[in-house]
């Protein structure tokens, strides 16, 4: 079970090593949302371990007491997340419902931009601003005068 928690979080934040900050910051708000801890290292061992650590990804300790997981970010807050599993299911229920309201935002600004205002069909704004091509004051069927 624990390997197959691990499998998916690193599917989950598989590239993360190469993402922006913006990226970055939201995956951490996702963390902290789910309730991961966050630990700073405090002297030049723990901040070398930090280091050492695979970076942007959510790794299982398995030398820990208890079912440990850490997602390290040397880079931008030089700080390290500490949870266990309750906190990865709820960071992956999260990321999921983060995913799949992004994907709804896009669509909706691809429906906007495609058939709302200012589109060659109608609306105000836009190339024909008195209704698109076809409608109202466009350059269709008599210049838009019917």
């Amino acid at each position: 079970m624990k390997m197959i928690v691990c499998l998916a979080c690193a599917s989950i934040l598989g590239g993360c090593a190469s993402m922006s900050n913006s990226d970055n910051e939201s995956n951490e708000q996702l963390l902290a949302a789910a309730g991961f801890h966050l630990y700073i290292p405090k002297n030049p061992e723990e901040q070398a371990n930090l280091k050492a650590m695979p970076q942007r990804k959510i790794i299982y300790m398995d030398k820990a007491v208890k079912p440990t997981y850490l997602y390290a970010d040397h880079d931008e807050c030089d700080c390290v997340y500490v949870g266990g599993p309750a906190e990865v299911d709820q960071f992956q229920k999260l990321s999921t419902a983060k995913q799949n309201a992004d994907a709804m935002m896009n669509q909706a600004q691809f429906n906007q931009s495609m058939y709302g205002w200012g589109g060659m069909y109608g609306g105000m704004g836009g190339m024909y601003p008195m209704g698109g091509m076809y409608g109202m004051g466009g350059m269709g069927v008599m210049g838009g005068y019917w």
